[in-house]
């Protein structure tokens, strides 16, 4: 392998910058590397195309020393600012795209390439010192075809990055659509009550990047928040929803009013015709059950934050979320209960990526568009639940044909009727089991097997009354993502399709206690409205009390059913 030695001559300039002096080193013309290294051009490319695809990519030698491609910095900060990655089990990465150019040391290399969910992990080991030259090709084999299939992959939440870098970060990861939320931040002595600092708010324009492609697509858009209250997404926006967040801090700056309701906030987004999204479900949720029943709630992000099996103490204490029995309820308990109240709020996810730990993607959102392969249908495939989440597998489900988000309907007889369902799971990375959901119990299961993890379900459930069907797989183990081993962030391999909904002439669906806990959940709501929340005057204090009875009779009607 060619090994250009650095040249004896380089000339120094000195120029006078902010500051102070600044010594400008010009190379001669001849490019050269360092002592030692050797310069490699390296490409990345779909093997079964040929097409040039992007990636993150790591070199590490023998002693597991990061060697970034030029231009990359060697020590990547876990900044909230994004930019290649640093995951906190000590693998780095770098985001390149196509070709690009690495110096490595003579000896073995460990070269890692990972493009998305989709495609396999590329690893190797190459021999610097006997390579027979200095090119290496990557080609990423694609195992997966949801793309074929009429699918595209989205992320509905991240922050920080300029557009051209997100633009980069989300082709690497295999995405097709990624939105970049406006964000708002509280001061603690602002001149004035809501004070606060805002990130990307230059970068919103009310429709699609001009970096977008025909492949990929990029929206500033905006999360709305409140500390209590919770955090809403809009996607699709026109203009910003002000005024972005409400209440104090840390969200909102110190004296700040807990207005907009978030159900006025999400109106005034409907009315551009944008989707809403119940951020992080449900780390905070102290309006949702009433932003549920009024209607104002087209998704729930699932899976963004923690393993929705479990309980999350941390996230607890940190939005102080005590007293109502549903803030001791895991995540996907807590969205089963929605979805047994007869709410069609549909399945989405997100990375809520922050930083350097987190890649873009981390949890996503698959929705079946069709050939209509744009943002727009990307939205409106969410809004009909033509989707499923994941953290890695890829999921299916049929039920007598019918796929997420459709229904299906049924007479008053006979008394007991049957559904065929069939469920399919694959992954590159392990998992446990797939399963049949049924009104939150678990019907059905199998186990995964083979190369990719697959797992199959072929089986007749009987109904008796309405309700929904969908289908889950996950695994016991934690993804690196966000933080270290035990970390709130930290998330299973896990995937879940949106339901398939079934209505029964006659036969509600079975409600159980969940109203009840619902309603226990709007008094501590009216508790925060009466005594802790601060409004301009007690005239807008009553309107939002107006709202929360009007929420309050739903479940009350939903609880008279049973």
């Amino acid at each position: 392998m060619a090994n250009t030695r650095l040249p004896g001559l380089i000339r120094l300039a000195a120029a006078i910058g902010f500051g102070g002096l600044l010594l400008i080193a010009q190379r001669s013309p001849e490019e050269f590397t360092a002592p030692g290294l050797h310069r490699i051009t390296a490409s990345l490319v779909d093997q079964e195309s040929g097409e040039p695809l992007a990636a993150r990519v790591s070199f590490t030698d023998a002693a597991g020393k990061y060697y970034p491609p030029l231009g990359h910095p060697w020590r990547i900060p876990p900044t909230p600012w994004g930019g290649d990655l640093a995951l906190p089990n000590g693998e780095n990465y770098a985001y390149v795209e196509g070709e690009f150019e690495v110096e490595l040391p003579e000896g073995e290399i460990t070269v890692k390439a990972v493009h998305g969910l989709e495609y396999d992990v590329y690893e190797t080991k190459i021999d610097t010192a006997s390579a027979a030259d200095d090119t290496l090709a990557i080609p990423l084999k694609r195992w997966s075809d949801v793309v074929e299939r009429g699918w595209m992959a989205g992320d509905t939440h991240i922050h920080f990055p300029n557009p051209r870098a997100a633009m980069t970060e989300m082709k690497a990861e295999g995405l097709n659509v990624t939105n970049l939320l406006v964000y708002k931040g509280g001061v603690g002595n602002g001149e004035r009550p809501g004070d606060g600092t805002f990130k990307n708010v230059e970068h919103f324009d009310g429709k699609l990047s001009e970096l977008s492609t025909a492949k990929h697509f990029l929206y500033a858009n905006e999360e709305f928040r409140n500390h209590f209250l919770g955090h809403l997404i809009f996607l699709g926006l026109k203009s910003l929803i002000w005024p972005v967040s409400t209440g104090e801090l840390p969200e909102n700056g110190w004296g700040g009013y807990a207005l907009p309701t978030h159900a006025d906030s999400a109106e005034l987004a409907r009315k551009q015709d944008a989707l809403v999204i119940w951020a992080h479900f449900p780390y905070p949720n102290g309006e949702c059950p009433v932003d549920v029943a009024l209607g104002k709630i087209d998704a729930f992000d699932i899976l963004t934050t923690g393993n929705p099996f479990e309980l999350h103490p941390t996230l607890q204490r940190i939005y102080r979320m005590y007293g109502p029995r549903v803030y001791d309820m895991a995540p996907i308990d807590l969205y089963y209960a929605y979805l047994n109240c007869g709410f069609r709020v549909r399945a989405s996810s997100g990375s809520d990526k922050m930083s350097t730990t987190v890649p873009m993607g981390s949890a996503r959102t698959y929705v079946e568009t069709g050939p209509n392969r744009d943002y727009e249908s990307w939205l409106e495939g969410i809004r009909q639940g033509h989707t499923f989440i994941s953290t890695g597998p890829m999921i299916e489900i049929s039920v007598d044909g019918k796929g997420p988000g459709d229904e299906m309907r049924f007479g008053s007889t006979p008394k007991k009727r049957k559904v065929r369902v069939r469920a399919r799971s694959q992954s590159r990375m392990p998992y446990r089991t797939l399963e049949i959901i049924s009104n939150g119990k678990v019907v059905a299961s199998a186990m995964p097997n083979g190369d990719h993890y697959s797992a199959e379900i072929d089986v007749d459930v009987e109904l008796e009354r309405s309700g929904w069907i969908a289908a889950r797989s996950y695994g016991d183990e934690m993804l690196p993502y966000g933080g270290p081993p035990g970390h709130w962030f930290r998330m299973p391999v896990f995937a879940h399709t949106n339901p398939v909904h079934i209505e029964i002439e006659g036969e509600p669906i079975d409600v159980g206690n969940a109203p009840e806990l619902f309603l226990e959940q709007i008094e501590y709501h009216r508790e925060y409205v009466l005594h802790q929340g601060r409004y301009p005057s007690d005239a807008a204090r009553e309107r939002v009390l107006d709202q929360i009875s009007e929420a309050e009779a739903v479940y009350r009607e939903l609880s008279s059913s049973r």
